[in-house]
């Protein structure tokens, strides 16, 4: 099997682990992708996608990828993709991309979606698109402003209950990003061209916010205005830490903030704006997802950011 990428990454315990990303060889390894999804989002086996399903996604032309320590052998990591086709063009649907929860933080997931990407470009496939939950900031910022995937389509309650220790009693709402892979935007992020965007710097090119917020995190309040702005760009808020955020306000505040996130963001959809940026204010604890109404051409030209 063709080694797609090499990394070394240090441990919480400082050893140096030499990890390869690759198709799995053997049926021993496509079933410890069951193990890597219970040890990366604490999945109860029931939601877990079992092996004789990955090794059918990946005899279908799917895209599906281990991370393995080299010494040990050990699956530390996945990505599971699926093969599509809209309107007589493929796409990969990438379903789950994820690390064992000892060994995240240290790049790994993003050299996974980097070799997902390069396994896609060798089948010829341009597009790759996924879901992911908008409200949880790290991924928000990982996606938007470092991948550089962009969206306009938001998912109601998508996947129904799950029952992993990340979403346990909330509503699974979610994006549906595209991730172009030969765009000028994703390519400029691939050689590091990561904009790191305060709400300021946008508030005075005209951005405006969606909405309010009173309070301090973890347990600040989103509040409504009369009515939504109508400007070219909109900052819509998320908690700092959703996680922190429901551990001290409570279920009933996060359900807040995905109603009012929920009901802004399909707004604006509706208008032909796009989730193009990730922007934060860390010294307020603040963070917002950026909205654009602008063509998919001038999107994939990075024409919004270039100057900032």
């Amino acid at each position: 099997m063709e080694v797609l990428d090499e990394l070394e990454v240090r441990d919480r315990a400082g050893n140096i682990l030499k990890i390869e990303i690759r198709e799995p060889k053997s049926w021993e390894e496509i079933e410890a992708f069951e193990e890597v999804q219970i040890g990366a989002w604490g999945m109860a086996p029931i939601e877990v996608i079992p092996g004789h399903m990955i090794r059918g996604v990946q005899d279908a032309g799917g895209v599906v990828l281990g991370a393995f320590e080299k010494e040990s052998g050990r699956v530390i990591g996945c990505v599971v993709s699926l093969l599509g086709e809209k309107d007589g063009e493929k796409f990969i649907l990438s379903h789950i991309t994820g690390v064992v929860k000892d060994l995240q933080g240290l790049g790994i997931g993003y050299r996974l979606k980097l070799s997902q990407r390069k396994a896609a470009l060798q089948k010829g496939i341009e597009l790759i698109e996924w879901t992911f939950d908008p409200l949880q900031g790290l991924n928000s910022y990982f996606n938007l402003s470092k991948l550089g995937v962009i969206c306009n389509k938001f998912l109601w309650n998508y996947y129904g209950t799950i029952r992993d220790e990340i979403n346990r009693g909330m509503r699974s709402d979610r994006y549906k990003v595209q991730w172009y892979l030969r765009s000028t935007r994703v390519l400029r992020r691939l050689e590091g061209k990561i904009y790191k965007i305060r709400p300021e710097d946008l508030i005075e090119r005209g951005a405006e916010f969606a909405y309010d917020s009173k309070g301090e995190e973890p347990v600040r309040e989103p509040i409504l205005k009369k009515e939504l702005p109508i400007s070219d760009i909109v900052l819509l808020e998320i908690p700092w830490n959703i996680g922190n955020t429901r551990e001290e306000g409570g279920l009933e505040l996060v359900r807040r903030w995905r109603d009012i996130f929920a009901s802004a963001v399909q707004h604006y959809f509706s208008k032909g704006y796009w989730a193009v940026e990730f922007a934060r204010s860390p010294d307020e604890r603040r963070c917002f997802h950026v909205l654009w109404k602008a063509d998919l051409k001038d999107i994939l030209d990075d024409r919004l950011l270039g100057d900032v």
